[in-house]
Order: structure tokens, then sequence, then C-alpha cells
């Protein structure tokens, strides 16, 4: 990663370079003109192409570095943060799940698709204003350079006056794709459900195009606002510009030189346009980026000190216990082999418990009815919770010492159920199995 960051900072730091040169170089070949001196001209127009093919060859290469470079903060981050969500499981539940889920797939890979270019655009306009300043200074003197760096210091102030209001905007619009990306998937999964009730589809249709219509307000604010930061100092740098050329109404050379580099000067409004641009983003990109690094801290963790109403049976020794006496079973490591059995009504926390337990021992847990396996896409419910015992039940000599199976036999027939009862009383023999069931 830092090869590639540093790859694409040479890059840019050689395209803008070249077109500083080439810049200068037509500047002196306006000169020339002006001064009557064709052979000279054609000397400085001959270094212009030069240094602007090495400026459009940097150009390209800096794309083909970017991807890459995208690619790769995408999956550090997403690698970081499962280790991080990991590590702590009592965040491991159902909604976290799903909330980080959504969350990797849509905000982050956004966010950090957009990152690396506008790092890399806000180095090359910087380096392109400052450069281009420097030339302008060397072709046409200190005045008309005072007039181009009053639009970038103007600029500058303007987006650092703004930041905050920059960065509630990334903030509130982070939210709100978060927000419409939950409700779209709410849509998809709960279309074949609702279909038959038009009451419900309406509530969640009205649901979906108000979150749509609260997106694009947002969106509409951060665009209206960078555009406003933006075209400001571009307008006050063309007055100042104006003003100047007008006072160098009798220098033949100066005029030369102004109308070799004029396209450069128009071209060079667009940049401090691009700067205000980005500078802005940044800012915005600059907030989504700790929120990024933030993000684990929003999950609520799971609470698993309140009283739970179940029933734990032993049924390798045909006892019943208390959840505590389980939980006291586990961290002693004195829990060999067996088959547990915990039922309970609807909410009474079994599946917390089997989370609770996940902290006192080295545990597999496999999660009522979610997808773990890529394999398992396309496949109907029954096949899946099949495929997924399989997997675990195959690779048995590589489990930890502990078991736990949230209803595992949800979507099961008798006789599956039975064969796979058979298989785990097998796996009990040297393991302990501890089983939420149907």
């Amino acid at each position: 990663m830092k090869r590639l960051a540093m790859a694409a900072v040479t890059l840019v730091v050689a395209r803008q370079a070249g077109m500083a040169v080439s810049l200068y170089l037509l500047g002196m070949a306006g000169a020339s003109v002006a001064a009557g001196d064709a052979q000279d001209a054609i000397h400085c127009l001959s270094g212009f192409f030069a240094f602007a093919v090495l400026a459009y060859l940097s150009s390209a290469l800096t794309e083909v570095v970017q991807a890459p470079l995208q690619a790769g903060l995408w999956r550090q981050y997403c690698l970081r943060t499962l280790d991080e969500f990991r590590a702590s499981r009592l965040l491991s539940t159902r909604h976290n799940r799903e909330k980080l889920g959504q969350w990797l797939m849509s905000e982050a890979g956004v966010t950090l698709h957009d990152v690396v270019p506008a790092a890399i655009n806000l180095l090359s306009a910087a380096l392109n204003i400052g450069l281009t300043l420097l030339v302008f200074s060397l072709l046409l003197g200190f005045e008309f350079l005072a007039a181009i760096a009053i639009a970038s210091f103007l600029s500058l102030m303007l987006v650092v006056i703004f930041r905050r209001h920059t960065g509630r905007l990334a903030n509130q619009l982070q939210q709100d794709r978060t927000r419409l990306n939950g409700c779209l998937s709410l849509a998809v999964t709960g279309s074949s459900v609702i279909s038959g009730s038009s009451g419900l589809f309406a509530e969640q249709e009205r649901r979906l195009s108000q979150n749509f219509r609260e997106f694009g307000r947002t969106s509409l604010k951060h665009v209206i606002l960078e555009q406003s930061l933006s075209t400001v100092p571009v307008v006050l740098s063309v007055v100042c510009v104006m003003v100047y050329v007008h006072g160098q109404a009798n220098a033949l050379t100066h005029t030369g030189e102004m109308i070799a580099v004029l396209p450069r000067v128009l071209q060079f409004f667009g940049i401090v346009h691009e700067l205000s641009l980005v500078s802005s983003r940044s800012f915005f990109l600059a907030r989504k980026a700790s929120n990024l690094r933030s993000f684990i801290s929003t999950l609520v963790p799971l609470n698993i000190e309140g009283e739970m109403d179940l029933r734990v049976h032993n049924l390798t020794h045909n006892l019943w216990i208390t959840p505590q006496q389980l939980c006291d079973l586990v961290s002693s490591r004195q829990c060999a082999s067996g088959r547990v059995l915990i039922t309970g009504s609807n909410g009474a926390g079994k599946s917390t418990l089997l989370i609770r337990l996940t902290n006192l021992q080295d545990c597999l847990l496999l999660p009522a009815g979610e997808q773990i396996f890529a394999e398992e896409a396309g496949l109907s419910s029954g096949e899946a919770a099949k495929f997924r015992l399989d997997r675990i039940l195959d690779v048995s000599t590589n489990l930890p010492p502990v078991l736990l199976l949230d209803e595992w036999d949800a979507n099961l027939s008798k006789e599956a159920t039975a064969e796979y009862s058979a298989r785990l009383d097998d796996l009990a023999a040297d393991h302990l199995v501890i089983e939420v069931r149907h």
C-alpha cells in the first residue's frame, strides 16, 4: 500500500512539473514571436510538446496506480473492522451483523473509493496552482501573480470558514445513505412477504420514497455549498486579471507572453474552481473517514447480565441445570464432551446465552438461519442448513472444544433432523455440543 501511495505521489509531482515547464516554454515562445525570433520560438515549442507528453503519460499512469490503491484500502479497512468486530463477541447480534454488512458493502466502499482520487486531486490542484503561479511570476511579473493569488487565497479561506458546516453535511449524508440502504434491503427481502397486502406495500413504498427525498435534499445542500465556495474566488480573480491586462496594453513582449499563456490562464481559473471543490470535498471526506474509524463504537453490545427464563438439559447425563451452572461448566474448562439442550419461550434469552458462552471458552457458534458460506447462495433454507452442518461436521477434528448451534434443525425434515442428530452424537463423544432446538 505504501509503495502504491508513493508511486501515486511521484506521478502527480511529475505531471504537474511537466505542465509547469511546458507552460513556461509556451510563454517564452510567445515572447520570441513578439521579438521576431522564429527559430527560438520553434525550439521553445518543441520543448513545450515534449513536457506536455510527459505530463500526459504521468496522468495516465496515475489512473493505473489509483485502482489497486482503492481496492487495497477497502480490503484493509474491511479486514481490520471485521477483526475488531470479532474481538468483542458481545457485539455479535443479528442487528449488529446486518448493520456491519450494510456499512462495509455500501458506505465504507463508497467513502474509500472516493478518498484516493480526492487526495490525488487535492495534491494535484495544490501543486498545479503553486507551480503555475511561479511560472506566471517569471513570465508576467509580480502584479499578475498577485491578481491570480487573490483567488487561491480567498478559495482557501472560504473552505476553512465553512469546514464545520461541510462536516455536518458529511455526517448527515452518511446517515441518510445508511438509512436508505437499510430501507432498500427491507424492501427487497420483504417484497415477497407483503406483496398480497396493498396497505403494507404502500407504507413501505412511502418510507422508501421519504428516505430517497431526504438523501436527495442533503446531497443538494452539499453541492450548492461546494459550488458557492468555488465560484466566488474565480469571479474575483477574472476581474483582477482584466484590470491587469488593460494596464499592459503598451508592453509588446508582455502582450506576446500573455497571448501565449492566455489559454492556461483560463484553465487556471478552472483549477482554482477545482481546488475549492477538492478542498471542500476533502473536509467532507475527512469527516466521513473519521466516521469509518469510529463505526464499531456505534454498535450496541448485547446485555448478558439480565435474568433468563430458560431450561438447560444435559442430555448425556440426563441432568437439568441452570443457565449459570452451564456458564460455570463452560468457563471451568471441565466440559470435555456431551450434548446440552437449551429450551425456552421466544425472547427468553436462548441466543443471548449462546453469545454469553462464547466469551467464556473457545467456541464455534453457528447462528440461526444466517448465510455463513458463499456456497449457500441460491440454496433453499433446508439445503443451506444441511450444507452448513456438513461443512462443520466434516472438519470435526479441527473444531474448538465447544460447538454452539442455534436452531440448527429449524428448516430440516424429521428424517434429516434424525440423521444430523446422530452425527452430533458422534461429535459429542469428544466435544461439548450446546444447542438451541426449534
